[in-house]
Order: C-alpha cells, then sequence, then structure tokens
C-alpha cells in the first residue's frame, strides 16, 4: 500500500508538469509567426526520450548510490515499483537525452533550447508533487530534529544508526515547499520577460534546483559521499557553476554593444573637424613664409 501512495505522487506530479509545461508551448505555438520548426508531435517525441532516458539516469544513480546492497541483490535492480530514481541523475541523462533527440531530429542543438525552457516550466511542479511520494516510502530523511515540524518516522523505517531518535527534518516537505516558490518565480520570469533569449528558463531553473539541494543535501541522512563530499552536493555546485556563467553570458556582453560604436555620422564628423584643423594649421604657416 506505502508503494502504491509513493508511486502515485510520483506519477501524479509528473502528469502535472508535463501537462503545464504542453499547455504553454501549445500557447507559444500559437502567438508565433511564421510557424516554428517545432511542433506538438516534436514536442511529445521529446518528451518520451526525456522521460526514459531520465527514468534510465535516476535509476542508474540510486543503484550506483546504494551498490553494496544492490550487490548482493542484484535482481532487485529491476524492482523499480519500489522506488528509487535519483533526481540529479535523472535531470542530467534527460538533458542528454533532450539534446540527443534534437541531433537526431532537427541535425542540430537550437530547438533543444526552445523545449528545454518548456520542459523546465513544468520540472519543479512535478518535483514538489513527487516529493510528497518520500512521506509513505521515508527514503528521504533528514537528520534528527526536536523542532515542531519534525516529523515521526516508524520504528521499522528509521535509518541504522538513527533507531532511538524519533522526529526527523521532513527534507521532502522543504524540497516541495522551495520547488513550489522555484516554478511560480520561472512562471513570472517566463509570462513577463518577453525579450527573453531561448534556454533562459531552462538555466534558471537549473540554477535554482541545485540551491534547493546544496541547502537539503547537508540535512539528508545517508546520503552519498565519496571521502567527505556528498556526490549530490558536488554534481549541484557544478551545475549551479555552469548555468550561471552561460546565462550571465547570455546577457552580459563580452565585446562592446554595437550601440556603444560610433555610428557613420559621428566618424564623418570627426573627420571633417580633423580636416578643418589641418587646412587652419596651413593657411597659419603660410602666413608665416610670407612674413
Amino acid at each position: 500500500m506505502i508503494t502504491i501512495l509513493s508511486n502515485i505522487f510520483i506519477l501524479l506530479g509528473i502528469f502535472l508538469g508535463v501537462l503545464f509545461s504542453y499547455h504553454q508551448f501549445k500557447k507559444y505555438l500559437a502567438t508565433i509567426k511564421p510557424k516554428p520548426i517545432i511542433d506538438t508531435n516534436d514536442f511529445w517525441n521529446a518528451i518520451i526520450v526525456i522521460a526514459l532516458s531520465s527514468f534510465i539516469g535516476g535509476r542508474l544513480y540510486h543503484v550506483i548510490n546504494y551498490w553494496e546492497y544492490y550487490l548482493q541483490h542484484p535482481i532487485k535492480i529491476l524492482t523499480v515499483w519500489e522506488g528509487g530514481i535519483g533526481v540529479i541523475g535523472a535531470i542530467v541523462f534527460g538533458l542528454w537525452g533532450l539534446i540527443a533527440f534534437s541531433l537526431v531530429r532537427f541535425k542540430r542543438i537550437p530547438p533543444a533550447i526552445i523545449i528545454a525552457d518548456f520542459v523546465a516550466l513544468g520540472l519543479p511542479l512535478a518535483h514538489a508533487v513527487g516529493r510528497w511520494s518520500n512521506y509513505f516510502s521515508y527514503n528521504f530523511l533528514g537528520a534528527p530534529t526536536k523542532l515542531p515540524w519534525g516529523i515521526e518516522i516508524p520504528f521499522n523505517a528509521r535509518p541504522v544508526g538513527y533507531k532511538l531518535y524519533t522526529t526527523y527534518h521532513p527534507l521532502f516537505l522543504y524540497e516541495s515547499l522551495l520547488n513550489l516558490i522555484l516554478f511560480v518565480f520561472l512562471c513570472l520570469v517566463f509570462i513577463k520577460f518577453k525579450a527573453r533569449k531561448s534556454g533562459s528558463v531552462a538555466l534558471l531553473y537549473l540554477i535554482g534546483f541545485s540551491l534547493i539541494r546544496l541547502f537539503t543535501e547537508p540535512l539528508l541522512l545517508n546520503s552519498w559521499k565519496v571521502g567527505v563530499f556528498p556526490v549530490a552536493s558536488v554534481v549541484s555546485f557544478v551545475i549551479l557553476t555552469l548555468s550561471t556563467i552561460v546565462l550571465a553570458s547570455m546577457y552580459i556582453p563580452l565585446v562592446i554593444p554595437r550601440s556603444k560604436l560610433p555610428t557613420k555620422s559621428v566618424v564623418v564628423k570627426r573627420e571633417i573637424k580633423k580636416s578643418k584643423s589641418q587646412i587652419k594649421k596651413f593657411r597659419i604657416q603660410r602666413k608665416r613664409k610670407s612674413k
């Protein structure tokens, strides 16, 4: 029963996120003239590719995270209905899948950037709803806490080494609320800033997601670490850094903008002024010689 409820929230989140993204994409197609090369069929095909690649990446990330367990129970790798999807792996592989789809379908990457903006609009909504699956599965637990909003975990579901603690940080709630805030922010950017460049919304999502994960990861119990560094934090920091650099380079010119360069009329005026100055000097020199 717990597994069913957990999967329901995951599927509900995906459904709502994709539905919202598709609705915004249809509005985009209705307002763009001439008609763009991407149509609704391309959108759905891209969604299928993203979903499959995200599932593979997310499952792979989870299996590597719990490699010792799956090494002893290899058949459990296939029991995906029992849960176990790493969000970071899903996002990274989903992005690669979208780029691959664009290269195969359009022979270039720009269409993938357009689709990525619309997918990014629905992702935080999907994440916010899907995170509630962890309320039932107990596999995204924060550190023990005595704060009034801490959630009580059944004894059998408590992680090893923490059996004596009863209440824990509700990390699923933190991520759910923060992703709802990110969802509203991206919608405002999408609606208010019509002059934005393609890829801006997707990059803002990656920045927002990385900041959220950098906040929640230190509180996560039994997180996957290499040495003393949580893998999720390292990957999030890399995504945050790269996304910020790319976004900044899109809006902060690295060369003098064309509008700052002198116009033709200004150049002509300078030449005329220079010529007059040379003529004046020539006349003064002639007067001195005549004297």
